[in-house]
């Protein structure tokens, strides 16, 4: 993880106001070049999306959020691009794949169980 991910994503966790070079964060948004990629909502919920930009970047910054914030549920690994296609990873290696502009649930309250993880084929992957 970058420092200026790291930094970006606490300030963002703690709901305070922080920019940096391509990252920033208004404390209730977490932007990264312009684009909204994880919310606070009303109820407290936690939500990230790919606005539609499924790179490397992007994904450094989820992960951080789904890594680092206390009400992310443990279930959840991280995020993962591969081939044009965007994959929510659940520990243990079960994968569900994503669309690049969903909003996604990620909270511990969510029903991420909802999605009903599945082993992803080799060539899939």
């Amino acid at each position: 993880m970058r420092k200026e991910t790291a930094m970006v994503v606490n300030k963002f966790i703690l709901r305070k106001a922080m920019a940096m070079s391509r990252t920033h964060t208004n404390g209730t948004s977490l932007f990264l070049h312009g684009n909204e990629i994880a919310k606070h909502d009303d109820e407290g919920n936690v939500l990230i999306s790919f606005a539609g930009w499924p790179t490397a970047t992007t994904s450094d910054r989820l992960n951080a959020v789904i890594n680092l914030h206390p009400n992310v549920s443990k279930r959840l690994r991280g995020v993962k691009c591969k081939g044009g296609k965007i994959y929510l990873v659940f520990r243990g290696g079960d994968k569900v794949r994503m669309g690049d502009m969903e909003w996604v649930n990620i909270s511990l309250s969510s029903k991420l169980a909802a999605f009903a993880p599945f082993k992803i084929n080799e060539h899939d992957n």
